[in-house]
């Protein structure tokens, strides 16, 4: 509809089976569903900072709670950009990882936190794991691919891939 035009039933008529269609009061077409249309949950993600910032432990009820009712179908481990500061087999901060855009309060926030509590095994048996579609494909674990020399960034993915043979990680695949 271009602007200041009015449409007219015949004009929002042909639209699809599932739906009514109609004009509302302010001329425009209107598009009411008839029944609930499913949803591919791997089209709803969720980019995870648990760990890095959000320091739950991966197994607390009320995150789990949380990703239960969330159902997302994809998850990113351990989140976006905070992955470029992250080290996946310790579950920590990388050492070299101190940038002025980081709260140098999240180093410490994590350290208290047991050791290797936060490593993707731990995330996939506890959070990953409750999440309602996530667990069909598995997360997407993202590498720091920043702040760690070329030797540490393989040894983050033999990591990740010896973690996956012990704990089930689901489908081992990443992003950079």
């Amino acid at each position: 509809m271009g602007a200041g035009r009015r449409a007219d039933r015949a004009a929002c008529a042909a639209g699809p089976g599932r739906a009514t269609l109609g004009v509302n009061q302010m001329g425009e077409c209107t598009l009411q569903p008839r029944e609930a249309i499913p949803v591919d949950g791997n089209l709803f993600g969720v980019n995870s900072i648990l760990g890095p910032i959000v320091t739950l432990a991966y197994d607390d009820p009320e995150l789990l709670a949380s990703a239960r009712a969330i159902g997302a179908g994809v998850l990113r481990y351990p989140g976006g950009s905070i992955a470029n500061f992250w080290d996946l087999a310790r579950g920590r901060y990388h050492e070299q990882s101190m940038h002025p855009a980081l709260d140098a309060t999240l180093i410490d926030r994590v350290a208290q936190h047991p050791e290797r509590g936060f490593i993707p095994t731990r995330f996939w048996a506890g959070v990953a794991s409750a999440s309602a579609g996530a667990t069909a494909t598995g997360p997407v674990w993202v590498l720091n691919v920043h702040t760690m020399s070329g030797a540490e960034m393989l040894a983050q993915v033999d990591a990740l891939h010896s973690q996956a043979r012990v704990g089930g990680l689901g489908a081992v695949g990443w992003a950079w």
